[in-house]
């Protein structure tokens, strides 16, 4: 453990900083419609699938 006097910062002149959380994952209704989606392009279609296949594959 850091001792109060061997600590690098001044807690008066710096702090570390701290980040807000924020939502990423997409919703269950939002990655339906990615599924379905269907403009009638074949290079849609291939990428639409490709990105369906790779978000599962990091779960």
């Amino acid at each position: 453990m850091i001792k109060p006097n061997d600590y690098p910062f001044d807690r008066e002149l710096h702090e570390i900083p701290t980040t807000k959380s924020r939502k990423l994952a997409l919703t269950l209704e939002q990655i339906k419609q990615i599924a379905n989606f269907d403009e009638g392009m074949k290079a849609t279609a291939q990428y639409s699938d490709l990105w369906l296949f790779q978000s599962m594959q990091s779960n």
